[in-house]
């Protein structure tokens, strides 16, 4: 369960990144536009570099949203073994208090 509401999160996180990065572009359009420049140059360069930076932040939520997943799981893989450690240790004990009172 939580696994995949780690991965909704994940998929919110970097659609509002997506959006966020649109809206950078058109920031930095406008701006270029606004100050009577043509769109090349400069202008295109702060545009391209805003761009790698979007990609790698969406990937690096996505990589992140990856990790919690497995841990996630793991963990939950870790609490089942430990209950079972748990439930065995228990009938042990429990077991060995009747062959000590028998015998």
């Amino acid at each position: 369960m939580n696994a995949q509401l780690i991965g909704e999160r994940t998929g919110i996180e970097t659609l509002l990144r997506e959006r966020a990065a649109t809206s950078e572009a058109g920031t930095i359009r406008a701006n270029a536009g606004a100050s009577g420049l043509a769109f090349g140059g400069s202008a295109a360069d702060v545009l391209r570099m805003s761009a790698r930076n979007a990609a790698f932040d969406i990937a690096s939520i996505q990589k992140q949203g990856e990790l919690e997943k497995k841990v996630t799981l793991l963990g939950g893989q870790a609490a089942k073994a430990a209950g079972n450690l748990g439930a065995i240790s228990a009938l042990t004990g429990t077991a060995s208090d009747i062959l000590l009172r028998r015998g």
